[in-house]
């Protein structure tokens, strides 16, 4: 396990240390090696606060990723994204006493991605008040990104792949919404979605979920297409996220654990049909004081080891499908930890090591945890293999080649969505390898600054949707449609005006083209990613070692060309299309729910004003309440 995620010189250490281990062992001496050695001790730890990361700036001619967080309380900072780790564990609203890190399904059908209604996940919710506990983290972006140098001033963070027991899931979620209830942002299974469009000084305010607890590595990168056709990309960096589990260890950004492995090999072997050791799975015990019950302890699962020898002491390591999942103290012959192991089956096993010369150490057999059930497995059936990594099948890796369409034709229109007074709009690819963001919105008539009310979606397979409550300051509006093809595509912007009068209830569609654009003749190394390989674990364990100034102003999207007058002008009739806009005021807008004005936001909420103009990303337009809100003074 340990192998998996250090490089050269970490792995040189390690060596090292089994070297020492073996010589301690062929003296005859047991070596005290430290009772924890979980892999991300010694990190700084990011949690119980906001963070954002991965946050990209531009450092030395090129894209940086970091995590800006106060992991020592001493205010927000900046830290290397592979020197952090994102802690996701338990966390209660501090007024009423939520639970802040579980989601349980609805039956909206728009979380069908996410599981079956029911199923519970861990999560890092969205937290704009109150505690945060566990984490209210989110992904953003410097104000000082010289997109003047970007293609159509597009970039973008993406994931390129996720390493862990489960399937991870960035989105925004506001159950008032009905049909826009969940606006979608990045994901570890489904291609397009592996994407987000980055703009200058903003940060997003997400839910992040996980559906089983465990270890995970996420690869990202940014990346931009030059004005010469160039890629501009930072090198693949790593994010741990601990989901569940005991806090990792604060430290300066250097693991210092010692492997699990090491510990193993210097334990004693013993006598495991003496030792009598139990591993158990079950669910949770609740109190029969149901004030001593806190909210979601029923969504629990207790992991419980036991030795027939009430003295024994060690450690208890954790493994989630072969993913660490956390370390334990054993003492007293027991260990017990109370786990959201969440709604869908997995495999979990332990590795113990006693402390000092008693007691036999042990590698349990798979024990299958099923939501609900209750499983044991024994000593007294041996000792297993050592812990597998079973990813799951249903992540992705992204591919990262340059990407030509076979076609750039693209067909918008407007139609009823599931409840009265909501409309979905659609974009359809005649290439469904198309990959890109949707922007654009409502705007007033020849106003093309900022849209009254964004569109903001991604293209997955081909296709694109965006569904909005249909409100009464959207009419008269012109509604605009922006196509942003990924940096890895080679095509231009393009753009299309579906109507110069929008109508509540009309259904309005329009035909555009992106515009070509050469390969890049010169791309830079590492263009495309593949996940470092992996060493396969030896079931011999004892084998090798398996400040931003305020932002300026940005250009102004052009304003569509205007069509022809006709006699009987009809809805498509209204349709333009413009590709590849003048560099002087390139097409895409910030990727952002934007307020000109006081007067602005009070129409659309009725509640809530600002002194300056801002720039809002995750606005729920219509709703009582803003759920998802970030904004910055311009």
């Amino acid at each position: 396990m340990y192998a998996k995620y250090t490089h050269r010189r970490a792995l040189s250490a390690s060596l090292a240390r089994i070297s020492a281990v073996a010589l301690l062992a062929l003296a005859g001496a047991s070596p005290m090696l430290p009772a924890h050695a979980g892999p991300d001790d010694g990190r700084i730890i990011t949690t119980q606060g906001h963070v954002d990361a991965p946050k990209t700036y531009w450092e030395n001619g090129g894209f940086a990723l970091k995590n800006e967080a106060n992991p020592y309380k001493t205010g927000a900072d900046l830290y290397d994204l592979d020197k952090t780790v994102n802690w996701v564990g338990k966390g209660w609203d501090g007024r009423n006493g939520a639970s802040q890190y579980t989601l349980t399904l609805t039956d909206s059908p728009n979380l069908r991605f996410l599981g079956e209604p029911g199923q519970t996940l861990y999560m890092a919710p969205t937290l704009t008040w109150g505690n945060h506990d566990p984490i209210w983290a989110g992904l953003g972006s410097s104000v000082k990104i010289p997109t003047e140098n970007f293609r159509d001033g597009i970039y973008a963070t993406d994931i390129l792949s996720v390493e862990g027991p489960g399937r991870m899931e960035l989105f925004r979620y506001n159950p008032d919404e009905g049909p826009a209830d969940v606006n979608r942002i990045l994901s570890s299974t489904s291609t397009g979605w592996h994407s987000w469009l980055l703009s200058k000084g903003s940060h997003t305010h997400n839910t992040t979920t996980f559906t089983r607890p465990g270890r995970y590595v996420v690869t990202y990168r940014t990346v931009a297409r030059g004005t010469d056709g160039s890629i501009i990309q930072s090198p693949p960096q790593k994010l741990v996220w601990q989901v569940g589990g005991r806090k990792p260890i604060l430290g300066d950004g250097t693991p210092n654990a010692v492997p699990t492995i090491d510990r193993y090999n210097a334990a004693p072997v013993g006598n495991l049909d003496l030792a009598k050791y139990v591993l158990s799975v079950a669910p949770h015990k609740l109190d029969p004081d149901p004030a001593k019950n806190k909210d979601a302890d029923d969504k629990l699962s207790d992991i419980t080891f036991t030795a027939a020898d009430k003295n024994l002491s060690g450690t208890l390591t954790l493994y989630n499908n072969g993913y660490f999942l956390t370390d334990l103290e054993v003492k007293n012959g027991t260990a017990t930890w109370s786990e959201m192991m969440g709604g869908e089956s997995s495999h979990l096993q332990a590795v113990f090591t006693p402390s000092g010369n008693e007691g036999a150490r042990w590698i349990s057999h798979k024990l299958a945890y099923e939501p609900g059930h209750a499983e044991s497995v024994y000593s007294d059936d041996g000792t297993g293999d050592w812990p597998v990594e079973e990813p799951d099948g249903r992540n992705t890796v992204l591919p990262t080649a340059q990407y030509t369409p076979a076609s750039g034709d693209y067909t918008v229109r407007t139609v009823p969505s599931t409840q009265e007074g909501y409309r979905t709009l659609e974009v359809t690819f005649a290439d469904p390898n198309v990959r890109g963001f949707i922007r654009g919105g409502f705007y007033a008539p020849n106003d093309y600054e900022y849209p009254k009310f964004d569109i903001e979606t991604t293209i997955d397979n081909g296709v694109a949707r965006f569904t909005y409550r249909e409100d009464s300051y959207f009419e008269n509006s012109e509604l605009i449609v922006k196509v942003l093809p990924h940096p890895d595509m080679n095509a231009r912007t393009s753009q299309v005006k579906l109507t110069q009068n929008y109508q509540r209830g009309g259904d309005y569609s329009a035909t555009g083209t992106l515009g070509a654009d050469a390969p890049a003749a010169n791309p830079q190394p590492g263009d495309s990613h593949t996940p470092e390989p992996q060493p396969s674990p030896s079931a011999d364990p004892s084998g090798p070692d398996p400040n931003d100034a305020p932002p300026s102003a940005s250009p102004a999207p052009a304003a569509p060309e205007q069509p022809s007058a006709s006699p009987t002008p009809s809805r498509d009739r209204d349709a333009q299309n413009t590709q590849n806009p003048a560099p002087k005021a390139p097409a895409p807008c910030q990727p952002a729910r934007r307020a000109r004005s006081t007067a602005a936001i009070k129409s659309a909420t009725g509640t809530w004003t600002f002194k300056h103009n801002c720039v809002i990303t995750g606005w729920n337009w219509g709703s009582k309440t803003i759920a998802d809100l970030s904004m910055r003074t311009r």
